[in-house]
C-alpha cells in the first residue's frame, strides 16, 4: 500500500493504492488526516485502486467523514473498484461524500467550487 500525491493548481489528488482491512487502515488515516489539516486546498481522494474494504476500513471513512466536517475542507472521492462499490452501497456509505467516476472529473469539481 501507498499514497501519491499530485499537487494540482486548485487542489490536491492524493491517490491511495491498496486495501482498506485491518492492518491498513492506520496507514490510511495517518496518510490522509494532516491534509485536513491545511484548510485552504480542496482534496481530492482518488480510491480507484481500492478493491477490499473490510469493516475497519469502513470505520476509517467514518472518521474521515467527521474531520471533513469539522474543517470544512472541500472533499470528492473517485469511486473506488466495483467490488469496494458494492461494500459501500450495501453499507450505505454511497452517500457519505462526493463520489465522482474519474479523478478528472474530481479535479474539474473541486475547480468550480473554489472557482
Amino acid at each position: 500500500m501507498k499514497w501519491i500525491i499530485e499537487w494540482r493548481e486548485r487542489c490536491t489528488v492524493l491517490r491511495f493504492e491498496g486495501d482498506l482491512v485491518v492492518g491498513a487502515t492506520q496507514f490510511f488515516e495517518t496518510g490522509l488526516m494532516p491534509w485536513l489539516k491545511t484548510p485552504f486546498i480542496p482534496i481530492l481522494l482518488d480510491l480507484s485502486d481500492l478493491r477490499i474494504i473490510a469493516s475497519a476500513g469502513l470505520s476509517a471513512l467514518v472518521k474521515l467523514r467527521h474531520a471533513v466536517e469539522a474543517t470544512k475542507i472541500p472533499l470528492v472521492v473517485v469511486r473506488p473498484s466495483r467490488e469496494a462499490w458494492q461494500v459501500l452501497t450495501i453499507a450505505r456509505f454511497d452517500h457519505l461524500f462526493e463520489f465522482v467516476d474519474s479523478a478528472e472529473q474530481g479535479v474539474a469539481r473541486l475547480e468550480e467550487s473554489v472557482g
